[in-house]
């Protein structure tokens, strides 16, 4: 099996981590995405590994779709011409994105799960309260978004559906503004014509009427944190750090409060939590609630009785 390759897969039995469909081409795993749970295609092979039978591959052509199949609410998915990865699921109902996942869980633990016990969380859209952005473009047409799954290039997340509207809109103006200032956005990704820059990333949390913005430079000496304050209209509260080393961690050092209050006031679980510009915050607060809630109940689904509960770990997948 060679990249190039071209084959035609049996029904998707389950959905992988990132979201792709799991199938079978007689006896080798294809990993496609864009595929879903049930669905037959026509595919190309784009990488085939060479320590098991098991090889990625691009939908070329569905045979058989799966019901809920739709025209993703969202300009920037790759299903739409875009370049983002982000919402592997959204060229389905919402529905649909249900039934596939209750599909893999059945596929891959032989886990039945009765929903009729859980409550759906009220937003399939604008739910996201902290986004991490990527600075990007050139200066004058500088561009705030998210690498693609798997690769170091940048694409546009302008106007992203799932975040906040508040979110949306702070990401919006500031990249215009930005982009009206001339400033450069620093270049550490394929396809830019050098490293250097200034702008790396940008972090926006909300509170759902707040906006807390951080500015992550390459340096200390940046015009990015000196000019942009004065023209932001949508950061209640702006802070800035510096990430001067390699590599691709959004947290910087040296924590500098421009102006406002950086703290924001959320509920959790019946909790009042109080996240700043460098701290972790659920990206969608309601679902990671109705998981508290069910990690210290009792049999009975009331809370057990004790002192303290603690969130050891921040990466269960159940915040997206």
């Amino acid at each position: 099996m060679r990249p190039g390759d071209a084959l035609e897969t049996e029904p998707a039995a389950r959905l992988s981590d990132a979201g792709d469909g799991v199938a079978r081409a007689g006896s080798l795993q294809v990993h496609v995405p864009g595929l879903f749970v049930g669905e037959r295609a026509r595919v190309v092979v784009e990488h085939a590994s060479r320590q098991a039978p098991r090889a990625h591959a691009r939908l070329v052509e569905l045979l058989v779709e799966a019901p809920g199949r739709r025209s993703p609410p969202c300009r920037h998915h790759e299903a739409r011409g875009g370049r983002c990865t982000g919402c592997p699921l959204m060229p389905l109902a919402e529905p649909a994105q249900e039934a596939q996942r209750l599909a893999t869980l059945r596929a891959r633990f032989g886990a039945e799960v009765d929903l009729s016990f859980h409550t759906s969380p009220s937003r399939a859209l604008g739910y996201r309260m902290s986004s991490k952005r990527v600075a990007f473009g050139a200066p004058g047409e500088l561009r705030l978004g998210s690498f693609r799954r798997g690769s170091h290039e940048p694409a546009d997340m302008a106007d992203c559906l799932v975040d906040h509207p508040e979110i949306a809109a702070a990401a919006r103006e500031l990249a215009a503004v930005a982009s009206d200032l001339g400033l450069t956005p620093y270049h550490d990704h394929a396809g830019a014509p050098a490293e250097g820059g200034d702008l790396r990333h940008v972090w926006l949390k909300t509170d759902g009427a707040r906006v807390v913005v951080t500015l992550i430079t390459a340096s200390d000496e940046s015009e990015a944190a000196r000019r942009l304050p004065g023209r932001l209209t949508r950061a209640d509260g702006l802070a800035w750090c510096v990430q001067a080393d390699a590599g691709n961690t959004v947290r910087g050092h040296g924590l500098t409060v421009i102006h406002g209050d950086v703290a924001l006031a959320l509920q959790l679980a019946d909790v009042t939590v109080h996240p700043g510009p460098l701290g972790f915050l659920q990206p969608n607060p309601e679902v990671a609630a109705l998981a508290y809630r069910e990690l210290v109940a009792g049999p009975d689904g009331q809370p057990r009785a004790g002192a303290l509960d603690f969130d050891l770990y921040a990466g269960a997948g159940v915040t997206t």
